[in-house]
């Protein structure tokens, strides 16, 4: 099911774009460690596994959008991809 894009540009699928989102994937998963860091206590299981999973989808969906790159690979229409990186962003961990 192909939910509607939003109404601002679609994400691009290009390497570039790509390394944006796991760049602010990274920074906020690095943020998300200094504050468990400095938490005293113990932390909620359940809570890191929420986190982790969400990490995890929105890491493979940037990954995905590199497949374009080889022909061999590129099975998924760009639009898909598209949609995915616009709709990763409402579940990206500690934005």
């Amino acid at each position: 099911m192909l939910l509607p894009a939003s109404p601002a540009k679609a994400p691009e699928t290009e390497p570039i774009d790509v390394a944006a989102h796991l760049q602010l994937l990274g920074e906020s998963l690095s943020l998300i460690g200094h504050r468990l860091q400095e938490t005293e206590g113990m932390v909620a299981v359940s809570g890191s596994l929420s986190v982790l999973l969400d990490s995890i989808i929105c890491a493979l969906g940037p990954l995905a959008c590199l497949t374009t790159q080889l022909p061999e690979l590129n099975g998924c229409p760009k639009q898909v991809l598209s949609n995915t990186l616009d709709n990763i962003a409402y579940i990206m961990p500690g934005l």
